[in-house]
């Protein structure tokens, strides 16, 4: 890719050097396959078991030792792999309708229960015009009939940062043997998860996400309910053998997906650290986009406030100007941001999240999403207003 400012890392995170480096080298020290009976195959399989227990201890510490780790070749198939789970068939599941496409599609294909007559059923949560979940319609539609809830941690569009905590306290007294499902790919090695506190029972981890060249992978504890977590773990053993839904790990891809969790949650210049330089990026970019509306004279706003955000996002809607005008004109310049999800780019209609917070579909046709990562820099956050405002004279 040319130089350019890359202000779409929540689309897609360019790997780290190092992690590239390690990448390399397990490819070569592990070629064979880790399902082989052979000697090579076992030493891949034993790598890609102390990949999994590396991540879970840097993600959960002391805890990690409770927790699951399945692979996958991306965030989206861990999130389909949990919904095929025989036992949600037929369910009643509470989501929101803000959830990435991903966790949508899955939840709607897992209720539909092929052998009986009978449907499951989804219930779903609007979110505010700041982007978080309505948690007295949240309350109001959870009840003990709900076997499922499924939401995000972080909306990868409008960076909206739920209060997992909360939302397990309602589920404790409305539905307590509900199964507690988080989308934190956005999070993930990123923002502090509350693991325990919110008794998560199933997340997801996407490669791309967090500086690693591919994979992912889904986090499972069941807290307790041993039979719960036999079916589950059983399940997914199936879709490997003999189903075949789903492909072998690479030894590669496992270890170096490992490695950026790693250094993300564990170096001294991991997380913390990265969380302070994100976070005045994130500050000094709101303060930019006011500058630049008293001196154009612009009505420019930002519906998700930073205290309810997570500082690797900021959402901005510029009200008559197209987004994806925009997008193309700034990307003609260098700058890479982008108009909502990557992953419904082609979808005419915005996604009901960036109509939340916009107000309107045609308000929600004018959002602009600028997502961090570890490369971001403050000179490019200049660079990039006044490219921004070459464009916005140009449009």
């Amino acid at each position: 890719m040319r130089e350019c400012i890359y202000f779409d890392s929540a689309a897609a995170m360019s790997a780290r050097s190092e992690i590239l480096d390690s990448f390399k080298e397990y490819t070569l020290r592990y070629p064979a396959n880790p399902e082989a009976l052979h000697s090579a195959g076992v030493e891949a399989a034993m790598a890609i078991k102390r990949a999994g227990e590396d991540i879970t201890t840097a993600l959960i510490g002391s805890f990690g030792d409770d927790y699951a780790l399945t692979w996958s070749s991306s965030a989206t198939e861990a999130i389909s792999m949990a919904f095929m789970f025989p036992y949600f068939k037929g369910k009643v599941i509470l989501t929101t309708d803000s959830e990435h496409p991903a966790m949508q599609y899955a939840v709607e294909r897992s209720v539909f229960c092929e052998a009986s007559t009978s449907s499951g059923v989804v219930r779903k949560v609007s979110v505010n015009s700041d982007g978080l979940v309505d948690l007295e319609m949240f309350e109001a539609k959870l009840d003990s009939d709900v076997a499922v809830v499924a939401v995000h941690h972080v909306q990868n569009e409008t960076g909206a940062l739920q209060d997992l905590c909360e939302l397990r306290r309602i589920i404790n007294r409305k539905a307590p043997d509900a199964i507690f499902i988080v989308d934190t790919v956005q999070s993930i090695a990123k923002l502090a998860i509350p693991w325990q506190e919110a008794k998560i029972n199933i997340a997801f981890i996407g490669g791309h996400k967090v500086g690693a060249p591919s994979g992912g992978a889904l986090i499972s504890n069941f807290y307790g309910n041993s039979k719960l977590r036999t079916a589950f773990r059983n399940h997914l053993s199936n879709l490997r053998s003999p189903e075949h839904y789903i492909g072998r790990p690479d030894t590669a891809i496992c270890m170096a997906l490992a490695d950026a969790v790693v250094y993300a949650e564990s170096t001294p210049l991991g997380k913390t650290e990265l969380l302070g330089k994100v976070a005045h990026l994130n500050k000094v970019l709101r303060a930019k986009f006011a500058d630049l509306a008293e001196k154009m004279n612009l009505k420019i706003l930002m519906p998700v406030p930073a205290d309810s955000a997570t500082p690797y996002i900021v959402t901005v809607l510029i009200p008559t100007f197209q987004s994806e005008i925009l997008v193309r004109m700034l990307a003609d310049k260098g700058v890479m941001v982008s108009a909502g999800s990557a992953c419904e780019a082609s979808n005419s209609k915005p996604s009901q999240a960036l109509i939340a917070i916009a107000g309107s579909e045609k308000s929600a046709r004018s959002v602009l999403r600028v997502s961090f990562s570890c490369k971001s820099q403050i000179n490019e956050v200049e660079q990039f207003i006044s490219k921004l405002t070459q464009v916005l004279i140009e449009y």
